[in-house]
């Protein structure tokens, strides 16, 4: 793992006037910048920078750059980036890349930072969580075995498993060993303070032009679905926005976001678009490669992360039923929530939505249902009454599938969770059992639910699940077993 032909833009931060104080770490950028964190860059009044991807190459002198180093805003996670240039330029393709990239839940990463007593650095593995505050992201050791990130980490580039590219910089620590959380500024945030470091950022953006073009009302429905879109839940889902209100909803997904970015991974303007050119906008956003002479739209049909996704213009775009049925279908059955705004009243691509809107509550419910047979014997009657209910709430969503989210699945969901057993790791275990819930959709969708494969993960899964206290890491293994099954029977089938 620690390749430094793979890795020559990693650097180390010293202090000059005390060699043996490491300050930090840092990304090279092109021949003379490196990338850091402020509190790294304003630790000492002096830096040199050790070029860790390069034996024998001796120690550079190097600056802050005047207006380019933004402090952390106190209390808020938000902000800690500075640019340092070197006063001795090195060789131009030795700079890192770094990537936009919308931050799914539990993607895998490494980062290597320099602690004490580790001169040459010390890897640690984490898991991207999600962010927290308006910018900083959230990431958990991978497993209580791993190594930690800690002090001597902070400026380190944090690297995408998936893509190999640099996705963010480390900004802090929790301090508690035990606990294993850190933070990490992420690529898009880093541009929105430092627009220089923009030249060095592949990946497509998060936001099309047209949701901050100037003069969109903030008006009172621009509002009311901003609060709207930072309340959905994390489950799968659907909303229709139609009419009018899709200008609202340009405004409304800039709203959202406490801070730089909005809340969603991806807002896009469909119209006049075709659904490969849709399928590798999302498959770049998520990091997706595209290979093995595969299109974008059957690389999205094996398979993608639960993300966000606010649509204008579906009913616009090239071919909307192709659309709708080969792009957003398999964004939600992959636990993908979508917001899709139309014009047209009445069309064919609006009665599609609202289709698919009733699927995806439908596999909430069927997540409720699998949770409610699991309950203790103990709660015969609550079983019975939840049961009823539950049949209740899949008819009332065949007639208003968006007053059933908002209304009676968060209901449902509390009085499910109440009967459940206590559980300090449970929130991690309701995210992989909703995840094997929208893959079982899928492998039922491609009618392989019954392939023996499939089975005998699927039965695994749900055994660890259910086990108290569970294993959260083995959970996760098995629920990924069950993902790769269905991805390799999917590549077949075609």
């Amino acid at each position: 793992m620690n390749d430094r032909s793979q890795h020559r833009w990693q650097v180390r931060v010293r202090s000059r006037e005390d060699p043996d104080l490491v300050l930090g770490a840092g990304v090279l950028l092109g021949p003379e910048f490196v990338l850091t964190c402020a509190h790294v860059a304003l630790r000492a009044p002096e830096l040199v920078v050790d070029l860790m991807g390069h034996d024998g190459l001796p120690a550079v002198g190097a600056e802050v750059v005047d207006e380019l180093c933004v402090a952390e805003f106190p209390g808020v996670r938000r902000g800690d980036v500075a640019l340092l240039r070197l006063r001795e330029p090195r060789p131009a393709d030795d700079g890192a890349r770094l990537r936009r990239l919308a931050i799914t839940r539990d993607r895998p990463a490494r980062v290597l930072g320099y602690p004490r007593l580790f001169d040459d650095g010390l890897w640690a593995l984490t898991t991207l969580v999600g962010r927290v505050g308006p910018e900083w992201v959230q990431m958990n050791r991978r497993s209580d075995v791993e190594q930690r990130v800690r002090a001597g980490f902070s400026g380190s580039g944090v690297v995408d498993d998936l893509t190999g590219d640099v996705v963010g910089i480390v900004v802090a620590e929790y301090t508690d060993e035990e606990a294993g959380l850190s933070w990490m500024l992420p690529t898009e945030a880093i541009i929105a303070h430092l627009p220089l470091v923009d030249d060095w950022a592949v990946g497509g953006r998060g936001v099309d032009p047209s949701f901050t073009r100037p003069g969109l009302p903030a008006d009172d429905r621009a509002t009311e679905l901003a609060t709207q879109l930072r309340a959905r839940s994390a489950e799968p889902g659907v909303r229709l926005v139609g009419g009018r209100d899709v200008d609202a909803l340009r405004q409304a997904v800039m709203l959202s976001g406490p801070g730089t970015e909005p809340l969603a991974d991806l807002a896009i303007d469909v119209a006049g678009q075709s659904v490969e050119e849709v399928s590798r906008r999302i498959a770049d956003r998520v990091g997706l490669t595209v290979d093995d002479g595969r299109s974008s739209r059957e690389r999205l049909a094996a398979g993608t992360p639960p993300m966000t996704v606010v649509a204008v213009e579906v009913d616009r775009a090239e071919d909307p039923e192709s659309l709708i049925r080969d792009v957003f279908t398999p964004l939600v059955l992959y636990g993908g929530r979508l917001v899709l705004g139309l014009r047209d009243e009445d069309s064919v691509s609006r009665s599609m939505v609202r289709d698919l809107a009733i699927r995806a509550v439908g596999i909430r419910l069927d997540g409720l249902a699998r949770r409610v047979a699991a309950l203790d014997r103990r709660h015969a009657r609550q079983i019975t009454r939840l049961t009823g209910w539950l049949a209740d709430t899949r008819l009332a969503a065949e007639v208003d599938p968006e007053g059933v989210v908002e209304r009676l699945l968060p209901r449902l969901e509390r009085r499910v969770a109440r009967l459940e057993p206590a559980n300090p790791r449970g929130t991690g275990v309701a995210a992989e059992r909703g995840r094997l819930e929208a893959l079982t959709a899928r492998a039922g969708d491609a009618g392989m639910v019954e392939h023996e494969v499939l089975v005998a993960r699927h039965r695994r899964a749900t055994e660890l699940i259910a086990v108290e206290p569970p294993d959260l890491e083995a959970v996760r293994a098995a629920v990924q077993a069950y993902d790769d099954a269905l991805r390799r029977l999917l590549e077949e089938q075609r």
